[in-house]
């Protein structure tokens, strides 16, 4: 269960009628702060609790924080609701100064930067120094401790240095996830602190893959080759004295591996030249200022050219059912996780890292994860997809005789199908009161049903035109009708400001969000009332007369 609380003030609860909010939204992202969006109403209890700038945001999935941040706009629409936008604590690094300094020349004096490069991480001792000088400048509560550090410099050596100021998440972006580095820098959240982390990969699997025909319902695949290069020139440190850098130049000629091959001061991949041809990368991105020593050099060139250089840049936005929200076992997708996606339509099958992610709170099965991988190879996948495509297409153009002949009986299936999942659902927890039970059953039968309507939608989208708006009407009214929400069932209509909500232990009558009335422990409890005829208590009752006078009796 989703929820917001504003200094530990409640904004957000599902559960309760005077927390509600409008269109809650939280987009997390890898190597920036998390937002957040929602609308509160003017009458919500806790409205006052929302200040720009001072208040302290938390957005949790049950005990799980996935963002803490601050207010940073509030705006008051014509119709008086406030529409609320929040940033993550990443932003918190905006707060702080960075003063000119240069790495490692300002720190050999330090036991702890001769420990760390001696026999430690000197990239994590450079990000923890940047913790440190951002935790003097502000409050406790905008304060990172540090966490989990994985990222290394091969030679554990880096050079860093600044003549001007700069704020410190701008450091943290040119200095370490957006250099050489590379890396993947992320705000975790405890009870009371809130760590940076800064990985190479994500160590985490989801346990729920993103899968065809089962929670898959739709797909952007992207590949990029505009960063692609076949062809290195390595330099390193500058000498004062002729101002030019140290090339490889001195070295023998030859193949370094089975595909690298060492050319005067050029290395070059044999098969991406013979893929693409001679393609040089920028030297500013295959400059090391910290490189002394030219078979180092080389190693630091090579590695760039097999790692980074030849790969085709794949990032796939992918909108996903989250299927522990319908009940599922599995576990909720989270940031900062692998996710094996399975499409054999698109030729996909692995792994990919979860760079994106965006929750609605209110409609979780909506949420819509971005996804982003490099391919190692030279080339992409676009032969293998076409021919897959080609064979979707065959067996799309053999079925279209058979849908005119069944797609009355399908839809009509459909809507019985669902019809007796629920019935039966309801009884089974009537009979046996084992809600788990239930929860499979549904998920179970959505899921078959589910691959029948996938099926038949995938495979003639344009057959099906004529009937989806009829399909999509019945399902939709039985949604407004009846929802099963969060433990609840509230009955309902579209575009009616009253609904009727049934929970274990109340009854509650709701007109536009608000309660008026409720049933508890076997009491009415109503705001305001109009009687008509009488008001009878017990034996007792109040009675019009016919001259229009009120009497209070005792009724036989």
């Amino acid at each position: 269960m989703w929820t917001i609380k504003s200094d530990g003030f409640t904004i957000y609860d599902p559960r309760v009628a005077d927390y509600q909010v409008g269109s809650p939204v939280l987009r997390v992202e890898e190597n920036k702060a998390e937002t957040a969006t929602f609308s509160v109403y003017l009458n919500h209890p806790n409205l006052s609790h929302l200040e720009k700038l001072a208040s302290t945001v938390e957005i949790a999935q049950d005990a799980k924080i996935l963002m803490r941040g601050r207010v940073i706009d509030d705006v008051m629409t014509f119709m008086g609701y406030h529409n609320i936008t929040c940033e993550g604590a990443l932003a918190w690094a905006n707060d702080s100064v960075v003063r000119p300094f240069a790495f490692p020349d300002d720190f050999l004096s330090d036991q702890d930067y001769i420990d760390a490069a001696d026999h430690g991480n000197v990239v994590e001792y450079f990000l923890n120094w940047l913790i440190t000088e951002h935790n003097a400048q502000v409050t406790s509560d905008r304060q990172f401790t540090l966490g989990t550090v994985t990222v290394t410099d091969p030679n554990n050596y880096i050079t860093r240095s600044m003549e001007g100021y700069a704020t410190t998440l701008d450091v943290l972006r040119d200095k370490l996830f957006d250099s050489e580095l590379g890396g993947h820098l992320y705000v975790r959240y405890g009870a009371n602190n809130t760590y940076i982390d800064y990985v190479d990969t994500y160590t985490a699997t989801s346990v729920q893959d993103v899968a065809f025909r089962e929670n898959l319902l739709d797909l952007d695949q992207q590949i990029d080759a505009t960063e692609t290069y076949t062809v290195v020139l390595p330099l390193g440190v500058k000498d004062e004295e002729t101002g030019l850098r140290l090339t490889i130049s001195a070295l023998p000629d030859g193949a370094i591996d089975t595909d690298l091959v060492k050319d005067g001061d050029q290395i070059y991949s044999t098969a991406g030249v013979a893929a693409y041809g001679r393609i040089c990368a920028p030297t500013d991105e295959t400059t090391w200022e910290d490189v002394t020593v030219d078979t180092n050099l080389q190693s630091k060139g090579a590695a760039y050219l097999a790692n980074f250089a030849q790969k085709l840049t794949e990032t796939i936005t992918v909108k996903a059912a989250d299927v522990y929200f319908i009940g599922d076992s599995l576990g909720m997708f989270l940031p900062f996780t692998n996710v094996n996606v399975r499409s054999a339509p698109h030729g996909i099958s692995r792994t990919f890292a979860l760079s994106a992610i965006e929750y609605r709170l209110d409609a979780p099965q909506d949420t819509e994860i971005t996804l982003g991988s490099t391919v190692r190879t030279l080339t992409d996948t676009n032969a293998n997809r076409q021919r897959s495509t080609d064979v979707l297409i065959e067996n799309v153009n053999n079925s279209i005789t058979q849908l005119n002949q069944t797609i009355t009986e399908q839809t009509t299936s459909v809507i019985q199908d669902a019809q007796q999942i629920i019935l039966t659902a309801l009884e089974d927890y009537v009979t046996t009161g084992d809600f788990s039970s239930y929860q499979q059953t549904v998920a179970s039968s959505l899921s078959v049903m589910s691959n029948q309507i996938v099926m038949n939608f995938s495979t003639v989208t344009d057959q099906i035109t004529a009937t989806n708006a009829e399909v999509s009407r019945i399902y939709n009214e039985r949604i407004q009708y009846i929802r099963f929400q969060n433990g609840n069932i509230v009955l309902g209509e579209e575009g009616n400001e009253l609904t009727l909500t049934i929970s274990n232990n109340r009854i509650s009558f709701m007109q536009d969000n608000l309660e008026v009335a409720y049933f508890s422990n076997q009491k009415l409890y109503v705001t305001s009332g109009e009687f008509l005829n009488s008001l009878q208590l017990g034996v007792f009752g109040f009675v019009p007369a016919q001259n229009g006078s009120l009497s209070f009796k005792k009724i036989a």
